[in-house]
């Protein structure tokens, strides 16, 4: 019977550091023992002198540290800590595959580290101090030859001891590569930070977030994900924590739907330092009254008895600070704060007000609401937008049942679970996470002003920019978003007539309160024209395939009002 083989390191399992024997500097940091990492080297190459594959405990031997055992077993528990798996190979293995590696830990070691991500038999691993022979000399494949194991297969990331000594006893074998490359963002991580260990944990939890990829979701919005958007989200959570400390802030509220991402990797990496609540709110809700959102308060927790519980800051994207103006305001008229306090922490806000309690992080990049739906779209969470307040809950008008949208937005929140999950797994995460700093922000900013083609293409969907390129107001991104919508809406059936006179309304209300030049007045006109065209050119299309739609069309002899008001303007 023919059988395949795998290598388990950088195979079908990775460590989340750029190379093994950083393992030992984090013992070296962890336990303060002086100049570990070089005398755990240098007891490894005195082991292998005399012994052909030493385990780790005749390594051990040769190593003269205190509390020696202690030592030993942190080592051991690192694998299992650091431990990530490279799902595209497990995806692939079978049941009957065999392990096989270059080891100074048994089989039982890498059973029990593999036994609950990949169902094999302890006996199917096999590995070379248990059988003092390795791969990287070709003895351990000829031994287990031996055994009668017809190995026809095998896969690894040693070109030497998975892919020619394999070779040589005549195995069909495969060099599994992208364990050995470091991405562009990695090697910038890498070099972000000059302490080693910080460089290698860094360098390394980006590395494994890549290759734990699942093989459902394409590579690029994947490696988008962990390795452009997740570094400014990491930067972003340094920043929200330290501004919450120092405000004596206790509970944060990440408002839907674009506090979703945030709300999920603060509660990976500060589980127990903050209230968090998910909040489903949105400009739509903002409208409701002040005494269905305070109901909805009440409902969650925020407020009790109608007095405010906890110092509270709520978070959000952009752009407006609507919502943090509404809640206050509620708050303010409807809620007693009993010496609580109330804040708003944002990515980009107009603070007009210079409202002492709103802060904007990123308020310095003024471009940053050109590209309001993209950055929406980053963040977003894989829900529909609460459209009110029934009874005390949110209510959601529209299925996400065949919303691509829906899907695309739920990948990027895996990839990003995916990078927090690992990062998290190390012990120096707190000394890791004080050297985070404004240059983590650079991927993501180089991606919203200077975007690669792939990336464009990734984000399509989004109305990335105008065909033109002439890039539209924050105002009309807005509105052309909407009518996106209600364009998906009229095809789903679901939308029959959309409000053509609150949008003509709304023109009439831009053009009388924005102070524009007349070269941005005429930039405005164009946006318009081009939405109503695109929306008009839609929904003809849609309406020829309809019968019903087809009759009515005939009936009507007058032009519609979005035509009146094209030659209007």
């Amino acid at each position: 019977m023919a059988i395949k083989s795998w290598d388990f390191w950088d195979t079908l399992f990775t460590r989340s550091i750029e190379k093994p024997s950083d393992a030992f500097l984090i013992i070296e940091y962890s336990l303060n023992i002086d100049d570990f990492s070089e005398k755990r080297i240098s007891a490894e190459k005195s082991a292998r002198a005399k012994f052909i594959e030493p385990t780790l405990e005749e390594i051990y031997h040769y190593l003269d540290i205190p509390k020696k055992k202690e030592v030993y077993n942190f080592e051991v528990s690192l694998d299992q800590l650091l431990l990530s798996p490279i799902n595209e190979n497990i995806s692939n293995f079978k049941n009957k595959d065999l392990i096989t590696s270059d080891y100074y830990l048994g089989a039982d070691h890498l059973y029990n580290l593999s036994k609950e991500v990949i169902g094999l038999n302890k006996e199917n691993i096999n590995v070379s101090c248990d059988y003092s022979a390795s791969k990287s000399s070709g003895a351990l494949y000829k031994k287990l030859k031996k055994k009668n194991l017809n190995i026809t297969d095998h896969e690894g990331d040693n070109y030497v001891s998975d892919v020619k000594k394999a070779r040589t006893e005549e195995i069909n074998a495969s060099f599994y590569e992208s364990s050995n490359i470091q991405t562009k963002q990695e090697l910038f991580f890498k070099n972000l930070i000059q302490d080693p260990l910080s460089s290698s944990l860094l360098s390394g939890a980006f590395r494994a977030a890549r290759l734990a990829k699942p093989i459902d979701i394409s590579s690029s919005l994947w490696n988008f994900s962990v390795q452009t958007l997740a570094p400014c989200v990491l930067y972003i959570c340094k920043e929200l924590r330290n501004y919450c400390l120092s405000s004596g802030v206790n509970h944060i509220v990440f408002l839907s739907r674009d506090g979703y991402i945030l709300y999920k990797a603060m509660g990976i990496l500060f589980p127990d330092e903050f209230k968090y609540t998910y909040l489903n709110f949105s400009r739509k809700a903002i409208k409701c009254s002040d005494n269905k959102i305070k109901s909805y308060l009440e409902n969650n927790g925020i407020i009790s008895e109608g007095v405010l519980q906890n110092n509270i800051c709520i978070f959000d994207v952009g752009w407006r600070g609507g919502a943090y103006k509404k809640l206050k305001h509620v708050l303010e008229k409807k809620c007693k704060l009993n010496g609580n306090s109330f804040h708003g922490f944002y990515l980009y806000v107009d603070n007009d007000d210079k409202d002492p309690a709103l802060f904007g992080l990123l308020n310095y990049d003024t471009k940053l609401p050109e590209r309001a739906n993209v950055i929406e779209a980053c963040f977003s969470a894989p829900f529909r937008s609460t459209e009110k307040f029934i009874d005390s809950y949110p209510y959601f008008k529209y299925s996400e049942i065949n919303n691509p949208n829906i899907q695309f937005t739920t990948n990027i929140v895996s990839g990003i679970e995916t990078f927090f999950k690992i990062f998290k797994n190390n012990n120096n995460i707190k000394s890791l996470i004080d050297k985070v700093d404004t240059r983590f922000l650079d991927p993501f900013l180089r991606f919203i002003s200077s975007p690669t083609k792939g990336e464009s293409e990734l984000f399509k969907d989004f109305l990335w920019e105008e065909e033109d390129n002439k890039k539209p107001t924050p105002i009309v991104l807005g509105i052309r978003n909407c009518l996106e919508g209600q364009i998906i809406y009229w095809r789903e059936g679901t939308f029959k007539q959309m409000n053509l006179l609150s949008l003509y309304k709304a023109y009439r209300f831009f053009k009388k309160i924005m102070k524009m030049t007349i070269e941005g007045y005429k930039n405005f006109i164009r946006d318009i024209k081009a939405i109503f065209k695109t929306f008009l050119d839609s929904t003809i299309e849609h309406k020829q395939n309809n019968d019903h739609e087809n009759n009515q069309l005939k009936k009507k002899k007058e032009e519609p009002l979005f035509i009146l008001f094209l030659k209007g303007v």
